[in-house]
């Protein structure tokens, strides 16, 4: 072989190491070995897709409480975005047509229970404050691979966070009501992220975070689910030190007292062809159900609206999830986990859930009314009873309307719009974005990383006081009259929020 020949060879050799999966960083974890990676066109950031906290939910373990993913030797290569949880999306005419980027994509396995971790390749500290990201999707929908939602930019530009995405089950997969369920484990979803919570804890130190310095992150569904987290069975070990419940609160969904009879989940078997006669064989059965023919049936029923409703949300259990009664009560009262929280709204969060007909005009001032009525006042009372039981609470409004996220004029600050910003994704679809909407994204992450890295004071020492004992809530990229115009601050502190008044 001449030298030229085995020079070639080498190299090739060298650059087939240098590609292969097993060669990105390595952490070897509680469930075992994983091998992450790094994306050339976002090289800042190390990527672990796909990391599995629990055992798959399939056969026996199918609408029951997560399992802890047993040890193993094998090696988890986390280069690829796991499959979404069983999910379906509504075919009626909806904003979300419109923005296609918050949708997940049509992956999805009943075998979903992984994380995605996200850590800078140069930390600008040993341990880094840990941003725990769980999705919204009114509980029926939803997953890691929302477009807009992926953080791997923040990550890259800041150095300074990780963030960790968890998969967890919907609708029926997650929250079954099963007559067949012991009581205290019919809500698995939540269960599903406490368990991630638990697994970050464990580990997220040899990614370089810090374990003793997690705080709750969600939007909508996610949102209210980390506020639910905070009482009951979790109370006294949230294993988080913050939270941030962006667009919703427990009081916000807190109805799970509408199905105390099962009915949904027999109603369903009924329509799958189960036996219903004990809840035993309902519920051996409707293990064995083709998961996409449930998922099919449900979009159907549910897009023509169907009677009787079926509910596959969070049911109160007072275990897991309480009424809106008793977390006002028990919120009043102290009996919940106190953590620091950062919450607030967008102003026209309604929009998001607007069905668009042929022809019509949204109703901007029932949008209005309907966002201050289902999102601001469960807020304010949230906010309330927090002031009474002492624990802080930091309040933001969120106005922005962007272009190419708010492509249609009267969309303006819709439900979930302020989410490409803090991922920093806002620029990738539809068209660039404006140095002002550059500016407004890093001033949002900065924010949230500053609760992150210091829930109780990290928002005060910059001068955004407390809510509860202020009244004050911070204005992020306000408008004039829904429209942006120069000289716009990035951020104002306001007295109180627009519509307030209208919460009794």
């Amino acid at each position: 072989m001449s030298l030229l020949l085995f020079c070639t060879a080498v190299l090739c050799c060298i650059a087939a190491a240098l590609s292969s999966p097993r060669n990105g960083p390595h952490v070897n974890t509680s469930s075992g070995p994983v091998v992450g990676f790094i994306d050339r066109s976002i090289p800042n950031v190390h990527q672990y897709l796909g990391v599995p906290y629990a055992e798959p939910p399939l056969g026996n373990l199918k609408f029951l409480p997560p399992k802890a993913k047993s040890p193993t030797k094998s090696i988890t290569l986390a280069n690829t975005m796991p499959p979404n949880c069983m999910y379906w999306l509504s075919k009626l005419p909806q904003l979300t047509d419109i923005v296609t980027e918050y949708n997940p994509s049509p992956n999805m396995s009943e075998d979903c229970l992984y994380l995605n971790i996200f850590a800078p390749t140069h930390p600008t500290e040993n341990k880094l404050p840990v941003l725990f990201w769980v999705y919204g999707g009114e509980w029926l929908f939803g997953g890691v691979s929302s477009p807009y939602e992926l953080p791997q930019r923040w990550v890259s530009r800041s150095q300074d966070v990780i963030i960790v995405q968890v998969n967890y089950r919907v609708n029926v997969f997650g929250f079954p009501g099963a007559r067949g369920l012991k009581d205290g484990e019919r809500n698995v979803g939540l269960m599903d992220m406490r368990l991630g919570l638990e697994w970050v804890r464990d580990n997220i130190e040899k990614f370089g975070g810090d374990s003793d310095n997690i705080v709750l992150w969600g939007n909508a569904a996610g949102g209210a689910s980390i506020d639910m987290l905070q009482f009951g069975k979790y109370a006294h070990d949230p294993i988080a030190n913050g939270v941030i419940a962006d667009s919703a609160v427990a009081l916000l969904a807190s109805n799970g007292a509408k199905d105390v009879d099962h009915y949904s989940f027999t109603h369903l078997a009924q329509q799958m062809g189960c036996p219903t006669n004990t809840s035993e064989a309902e519920l051996d059965c409707m293990r064995e159900v083709d998961p996409f023919k449930i998922e099919n049936f449900l979009q159907v029923y549910s897009d023509k609206n169907s009677t009787p409703p079926l509910w596959f949300n969070p049911m109160a259990d007072n275990v897991t999830v309480f009424t809106v009664d008793q977390y006002v009560e028990m919120g009043s009262a102290g009996n919940f986990s106190k953590l620091p929280m950062l919450t607030g709204s967008n102003s026209n969060e309604f929009a998001q859930l607007t069905i668009l007909s042929d022809g019509q005009s949204p109703n901007l001032t029932e949008i209005r009314d309907q966002t201050i009525e289902e999102w601001q006042c469960p807020i304010i009372k949230t906010i309330n009873y927090r002031r009474q039981a002492g624990a802080l609470t930091y309040r933001w409004y969120y106005e922005g309307n962007f272009t190419n996220i708010s492509p249609q004029p009267w969309m303006g600050a819709y439900h979930f719009s302020e989410l490409p910003l803090l991922a920093g994704t806002h620029s990738l679809y539809r068209s660039n974005s404006t140095a002002y909407e550059y500016a407004v994204s890093h001033e949002m992450q900065s924010l949230w990383r500053a609760f992150a890295a210091n829930p109780k004071n990290g928002l005060s020492r910059i001068g955004w006081p407390e809510t509860g004992s202020s009244g004050k809530a911070m204005g992020i990229a306000l408008t004039d009259e829904g429209q942006l115009s120069a000289g716009l601050k990035v951020l104002e502190l306001l007295d109180s929020v627009p519509g307030d008044s209208k919460c009794a």
